[in-house]
């Protein structure tokens, strides 16, 4: 009779099961986060960066206590650089103080949503809610005026803003028409339902 003995193979088994359980076990927690980023955490707390359709690019925006009209003004296609200049270190500098890091999408193409926001403290008129979105997902984006002097802001409001005062805080405003912070537009797709004169180009890399 031909007799196996499974004591060394069970062993075996065992210490090959503890290590799959491992590799499973830091795959999720290098990758498993996905899940966690359809949210972000700002000065406000988390919210929730899902975007796949109008419904929830509106409700997006309504977490920060934006209005806004339901049709966009603006879809367009940008690319960013692979290497960010110092207009786009400042723009991001914007994004990261809202949880968001526009560098993890060096050289990826994305679209951006503008919205005509509708109560704005004081500024009934000219100003823009713009989305950065790629896979489904806000990557990035801004608050900001059309105006000559306008400002531009990440998606929490200011503290005056939030006051009904004029203007907005200096220290979490950034004046467009001088910086022209917002990204590059790429020309391989562009699906325009109306101008947005505050949409300078920064320069390309």
């Amino acid at each position: 009779m031909f007799v196996v003995s499974m004591k060394t193979s069970k062993k075996k088994l065992v210490l090959f099961a503890g290590i799959v359980v491992m590799v499973v076990a830091g795959c999720f927690l290098l990758f498993g986060k996905g899940g966690d980023e359809a949210q972000a955490v700002s000065t406000m707390g988390k919210y929730n960066l899902s975007a796949s359709d109008n419904g929830q690019r509106l409700s997006f925006l309504s977490q920060f206590g934006w209005e806004v009209k339901e049709e966009p003004l603006e879809i367009c296609e940008i690319i960013l650089p692979s290497e960010f200049n110092d207009t786009y270190q400042k723009y991001n500098d914007i994004q990261k103080q809202q949880g968001l890091d526009l560098w993890r999408y060096a050289g990826k193409s994305c679209k951006r949503w503008t919205y005509e926001v509708t109560n704005y403290p004081n500024k009934p008129q000219g100003v823009r809610a713009n989305l950065l979105i790629l896979d489904g997902k806000v990557i990035g984006g801004d608050i900001c005026s059309t105006e000559l002097d306008g400002f531009l802001h990440g998606f929490v409001k200011p503290e005056s803003a939030s006051n009904g005062s004029e203007g907005v805080n200096s220290t979490a405003a950034t004046d467009t028409s001088s910086q022209g912070l917002l990204p590059v537009e790429s020309s391989t797709e562009r699906e325009t339902l109306a101008p947005d004169p505050n949409m300078p180009e920064a320069p390309v890399d």
